[in-house]
């Protein structure tokens, strides 16, 4: 639910950007475009271990699993390599569980990425900074407790992107970041490795 609902404000606050980017595009060695992005991700410590009846197990993990994304990004075309910087704002979500209750490790990501065209119009080589917020772990249903938060957090990535034409592509990443926390009743803080690595598709309007 909460990433549909994500979805459909992403869409919403792109609508005007779009139609002011089309108009200026034909025109300026700059381009504007909106963007969408959906990917899956894997890595990281694990954080919950989810134990079903029939014996088989699940995990949450600091760097899982589905992180669904939108911005913009503004391309030139006017230097001796094309660059493209990229700005976004997204929900990246770890879950195990079942029917009666499950446990999240939730994130609401910024990220401010530069590219440049290695193969032009192909392969976009580059990276830059992301900076987690609203990081927590928390669980639902029969398994309900309160909720671990964690700090903000800053993190590197590194994205290699392969144009499949002007309004999609697959991208792989590599993201760097570390989760911390203070335990209240130990006084003492514990840190969560979130590297992780991501494949995903970016679809731009």
């Amino acid at each position: 639910m909460k990433i549909r609902l994500v979805a459909a404000a992403l869409v919403a606050a792109l609508a005007p950007v779009l139609s002011h980017a089309q108009d200026a595009a034909s025109t300026s060695p700059v381009s504007v475009h909106p963007m969408l992005g959906f990917m899956g991700t894997f890595g990281g410590d694990k954080l919950v271990d989810v134990l079903y009846t029939d014996g088989t197990t699940s995990a949450v993990t600091a760097g899982g699993t589905v992180y669904l994304y939108g911005g913009a990004e503004l391309r030139t075309t006017s230097l001796p390599l094309p660059l493209s910087v990229k700005a976004t704002v997204g929900y990246h979500v770890g879950s195990a569980g079942g029917s009666n209750g499950d446990y999240r490790f939730e994130r609401i990501p910024f990220e401010l990425l530069g590219e440049v065209d290695v193969i032009p119009n192909r392969l976009r080589l580059g990276g830059g900074l992301r900076y987690d917020t609203g990081v927590n772990l928390s669980s639902h249903g029969v398994v309900a407790a309160p909720a671990t938060k964690f700090k903000d957090a800053a993190g590197g990535v590194f994205q290699a992107e392969w144009m499949l034409g002007n309004n999609f592509s697959i991208v792989g990443r590599y993201v760097g970041i570390r989760y911390r926390f203070d335990d209240s009743g130990t006084g003492k803080q514990y840190h969560a490795n979130g590297n992780q690595g991501g494949i995903g598709i970016n679809w731009y309007l």
